[in-house]
């Protein structure tokens, strides 16, 4: 079953158990592809769906940033939203396996500096799309570079 159909049934269960919190957050979301897809013009690849929603977890994360001081009550709705979304996201690669594929780039690049850091992250991120987070792939890049 493809992500999509997998949200779309996952609704449709959630209206039928009156799930209020689950039922918009997939409403939202559903919103988001058919406003990514307008502005494509055109359906949108498993990718690019793993790509919508990555943006939305990243934009309810600002959102708790912002409000977990004056407003701790829709930091903790924005939380909740994020750990209904975060089920659609494929496996994320732990640290040791996202170091490999790091190091194997720092190899095939010949980088020993942190100038090369475009080099190996051009290389990476199109290897990890969706399997892990561009800030985690920086800082881990920045590390290993400057432990070489």
């Amino acid at each position: 079953m493809d992500l999509q159909n997998k949200i779309d049934s996952d609704l449709i269960q959630a209206q039928k158990e009156k799930n209020e919190q689950v039922r918009d957050t997939l409403r939202y979301l559903k919103s988001a592809f058919k406003n990514a897809s307008i502005q494509k013009q055109a359906e949108l690849t498993e990718q690019e769906i793993v790509s919508v929603i990555q943006k939305e977890i990243r934009q309810r994360k600002d959102a708790v940033l912002q409000y977990r001081s004056t407003r701790p009550e829709l930091a903790a709705k924005e939380e909740q939203e994020i750990s209904i979304i975060e089920v659609y996201l494929p496996a994320q690669l732990t640290d040791d396996q996202l170091k490999e594929i790091i190091d194997q780039a720092i190899k095939n690049t010949g980088a020993t500096e942190m100038k090369d850091m475009g080099k190996i992250m051009s290389q990476v991120m199109p290897q990890v799309q969706g399997k892990a987070d561009g800030s985690r792939v920086s800082k881990l890049t920045k590390e290993l570079l400057s432990h070489e």
